[in-house]
């Protein structure tokens, strides 16, 4: 069974890998891109087409996705602002 700690804002889920994490926000993505209404990148569009990386962007993704009720985008945008800025272009 993982464990979930807390190291800065990320939370680290021990046993699962960096690689799993964002292989499963990647696949996330696809599917936001793959339905009718994704085909711009829905609530995600400032960051995953127009490449906005910086925590206001995000945020303000994070408020569109919880006022539309887009559980799937919503977990996609916490998790870029969850994570450092290197890893925010590796996604």
């Amino acid at each position: 069974m993982s464990q979930r700690r807390t190291q800065g804002k990320v939370v680290v889920v021990e046993g699962v890998s960096v690689r799993k994490a964002l292989a499963s926000v990647r696949a996330a993505i696809r599917d936001i891109y793959a339905r009718p209404a994704g085909a711009a990148g829905c609530c995600l569009h400032l960051v995953t087409d127009d490449r906005n990386f910086d925590d206001g962007a995000i945020r303000l993704c994070l408020e569109q996705a919880n006022r539309r009720r887009h559980a799937v985008c919503a977990y996609v945008a916490q998790f870029y602002l969850d994570a450092p800025r290197a890893t925010r272009r590796r996604i």
